[in-house]
């Protein structure tokens, strides 16, 4: 089978599988932080709103500024009421290309079949799909890293070549400039990229011979791509320092600066799944020690490691990265572990056993990520609200719109009032205005301990449901409220539980 061949069967293959693991959650209801990136940032229900405005209104660090100018974009095309998997085509767009990407991109220095067996792994991780398909910017990131490597290998094929490179240096500066303006925290890929870029040396070339200032100029419009970007935020002043502060305070709520970064290596580690059996080996073989596939592997993976340990080091005590933010570096690590593969022996890497490999990987990513999900509705279920790498409480819940809908085609939407946790009041309004009905309707805790008797009207006891996920949250909310009927839980869903006057 040629190679063209072999990497169109396999692209097909790893979009089949991408498509059947992401739409139930795609098809899913909008969660909170994708709420608050149409809402607040690309102009959901506020046609006032500029593409200007979404690169100078940073007041939440949920602004991801150029995938939130993309989706300001795309509502200008579908309505805010279109199907969700509609309103989060762009980023499953994305998920596509960088499985595109790592096929007919990456093949030039993995090979056609290791190529199709990294999308696959892509394709099947437990990580991957999960934060693909979200109205968030983590699709485009990982997007422009698969870039990024690719850019970089064809970078060192040039210099090694003596052979023109600017038009691969301003590709790597634009694609640099583009990940910090994502996020902020993903300049630090740009800078992993550099560091591969200027340590990297091909055969026969001295670590401080006569080419190492050259090796080491050539990642400078790498890294002033990333300082160019970062540097925006500068401009943002105090709305860029306010945002910073919220985001460490909440993600100080999930996280230690230890159980971030070990999570961050968990996550890793079940991503590439069957991938780390050839990066183990190869470390073992010692006849491929000095390879330049090896070396290279090597490389890579020090860049990554060393520049993952600055981003937590560099924030300094009192902030802790997400986790999330480094998704970013999943694509660099994954190429490193197919780097490895193609050092063993052709035995390991011969049609039969890779075909096999990628079977196993398929089973190994639906099979971990079923056990988390069976893990994270047992949490969400005992009044928990997981939201790591692996198990996300909002993934595939559709319990919020189920509801809304139910008061809607009821006609309950513009004469009761609908009780839902701090964590879901953001969706719940958002159905409400969706279905044309006002979201003062909904009252989320906080709202409610402002005005506990918000149901006293004129003619009586206005109806009070609620959306809990247990029957005590449900009892503290009529309790706050101090709804004087009696309630009872009307139905129960996946994630929540609808209650309501008997």
């Amino acid at each position: 089978m040629t190679s063209r061949r072999t990497s169109w069967i396999g692209f097909i293959f790893a979009l089949v599988l991408y498509v059947v693991r992401i739409l139930p959650w795609a098809t899913a209801q909008l969660w909170i932080d994708e709420v608050i990136t149409l809402y607040n940032y690309a102009g959901a229900f506020h046609p006032g709103t500029t593409l200007g405005s979404v690169f100078r209104n940073y007041t939440l660090a949920n602004n991801h500024i150029l995938s939130t100018a993309i989706y300001w974009c795309w509502l200008k095309i579908v309505s805010v009421s279109a199907p969700e998997i509609l309103l989060r085509l762009p980023s499953l767009v994305f998920g596509v290309l960088t499985l595109a990407v790592i096929i007919f991109w990456w093949r030039k220095w993995l090979g056609a079949r290791i190529a199709v067996l990294g999308a696959v792994v892509f394709a099947a991780s437990p990580v991957f799909p999960a934060f693909a398909y979200q109205i968030r910017g983590y699709s485009l990131s990982m997007l422009l890293a698969a870039v990024g490597v690719a850019l970089a290998a064809t970078l060192l094929e040039q210099v090694q070549n003596k052979t023109p490179t600017w038009r691969t240096q301003l590709a790597l500066f634009l694609t640099s400039l583009a990940q910090p303006l994502i996020m902020p925290s993903a300049a630090i890929f740009p800078a992993a990229i550099a560091s591969w870029i200027a340590v990297e040396r091909y055969p026969g070339c001295n670590f401080l011979g006569k080419n190492s200032q050259r090796a080491i100029v050539a990642g400078v419009p790498t890294m002033l791509g990333a300082l160019l970007g970062f540097a925006y935020y500068l401009t943002l002043g105090e709305q860029f320092r306010i945002a910073r502060l919220d985001a460490a305070e909440i993600s100080a709520d999930w996280w230690t600066t230890s159980s971030s970064f070990l999570h961050v290596l968990l996550a890793l580690a079940v991503h590439l799944g069957v991938l780390m059996l050839p990066l183990v080996i190869s470390r073992f073989v010692r006849n491929i020690w000095r390879t330049p596939l090896f070396n290279r592997s090597n490389i890579i993976l020090i860049s990554w490691i060393g520049m993952e340990f600055l981003m937590y080091v560099a924030v300094g005590r009192q902030t802790v990265p997400f986790p999330r933010n480094s998704l970013v570096f999943f694509p660099m690590v994954t190429f490193a572990a197919l780097l490895s593969l193609c050092t063993l022996p052709h035995r390991f890497r011969c049609t039969k056993v890779l075909l096999g490999t990628a079977v196993v990987a398929v089973f190994l990513g639906i099979g971990i990520t079923a056990w988390q999900e069976r893990t994270c509705l047992q949490m969400v279920r005992a009044g928990d609200i997981p939201q790591d790498l692996l198990k996300q409480q909002y993934r595939g819940d559709d319990s919020t719109r189920t509801i809304v809908r139910n008061l809607h085609d009821a006609g309950l939407c513009d004469n009761s009032y609908l009780l839902v946790s701090d964590n879901d009041g953001t969706v719940a309004k958002w159905h409400y205005e969706v279905l044309g009905h006002s979201p003062r309707r909904v009252y989320d805790r906080t709202l409610l301990l402002a005005n506990p008797r918000f149901w006293e009207e004129p003619n009586g006891v206005a109806p009070v449901f609620v959306s809990a996920r247990l029957a005590p949250e449900a009892e503290q909310l009529y309790r706050i409220a101090q709804y004087p009927l009696p309630w009872k839980c009307i139905m129960q869903l996946k994630f929540r539980d609808f209650y309501g006057p008997q």
